[in-house]
């Protein structure tokens, strides 16, 4: 069995992963495995540069093969975009109920809603390559029209509305979240198995 490390202390995005390659002979080991974690100052300017740095920054504390991801969100009506900078307001990294009241602010000066999506890089570092790919998620309607329901794995998750399931991003089962994000899944899964074989 390939072991891989994962270079995140998200524990949604560590469950996430392992489910996506459960099929696969690989074991996903993490930072609580290891008993590591490390400061990293993700200031780059894409996320491929910003998932880079996770994977380097892991890869040379533990020599394994090292994958990190990054998002950037992107939103249809506004003219200025969030990208990388998604919990990153004006310099300042808000919490959770300030974060969700800045973009109903922002979806609020734009008629209430507008189309999204994410786009997230993935890098996998080995003692000899380094291999990366962009993914662009599964559209959503951001809106500013909150659910009462509790957030899950994305802070943004009772704003985030999944058109064709009729239901927030917080109401969806571990099944429903599977079954929006199954495009992003595969390319995934494909790139981390064929960035293996190198």
């Amino acid at each position: 069995m390939k072991e891989i490390f994962f270079a995140t202390m998200n524990k949604d995005k560590i469950m996430k992963m392992k489910n996506r390659l459960k099929n696969l002979d690989i074991k996903i080991v993490t930072p609580y495995d290891q008993n590591i974690k490390i400061e990293i100052q993700e200031n780059g300017k894409s996320v491929i540069e910003n998932a880079t740095l996770k994977a380097k920054a892991y890869f040379d504390k533990i020599q394994m093969p090292t994958i990190a991801t990054d998002s950037a969100l992107y939103v249809e009506n506004f003219d200025i975009q969030p990208g990388l900078f998604v919990k990153r307001i004006n310099g300042v990294t808000l919490e959770e109920d300030k974060l969700e009241e800045h973009y109903i602010n922002e979806l609020n000066k734009v008629g209430g809603k507008s189309k999204a999506f994410y786009i997230t890089g993935i890098v996998l570092v080995q003692k000899n390559s380094i291999s990366s790919i962009k993914i662009k998620e599964e559209d959503f309607i951001f809106t500013s029209k909150i659910c009462k329901g509790e957030r899950n794995y994305d802070p943004l998750s009772r704003l985030e509305y999944d058109e064709k399931l009729k239901k927030y991003f917080c109401q969806l089962n571990e099944i429903e979240i599977d079954k929006r994000g199954y495009k992003f899944d595969a390319e995934a899964k494909k790139f981390i198995e064929d960035a293996l074989m190198r």
